[in-house]
């Protein structure tokens, strides 16, 4: 995660870099590569313990994104990515 961060940091660092030497349309294309690279980041869903289910929230926005039955358990779904703000849910195990 650290080598993440820190790769998206000299990002920005050179996006910067190109809009001060006036390269300003390459500057905005790091700006929008940047932000896709931070709608990607895992994030990892809270869940909510009902009766019958477990419902999971996305960690981002709170939509939907999984479900496991406590009394059936073939009863299950989990997304790979919130179908609301598109980020990558990370499920441990």
């Amino acid at each position: 995660m650290a080598d993440r961060e820190k790769m998206l940091t000299q990002l920005a660092g050179i996006g910067i870099a190109l809009d001060m030497a006036g390269y300003h349309a390459d500057a905005q294309c790091v700006r929008d590569v940047l932000a896709l690279l931070r709608e990607q980041q895992s994030v990892k869903p809270t869940a909510k313990d009902e009766a019958i289910r477990v419902k999971y929230k996305c960690g981002g926005c709170g939509y939907l994104v999984g479900f496991v039955s406590t009394i059936h358990d073939d009863m299950q779904y989990r997304a790979k990515f919130c179908p609301e703000c598109g980020k990558r849910v990370k499920w441990d195990g």
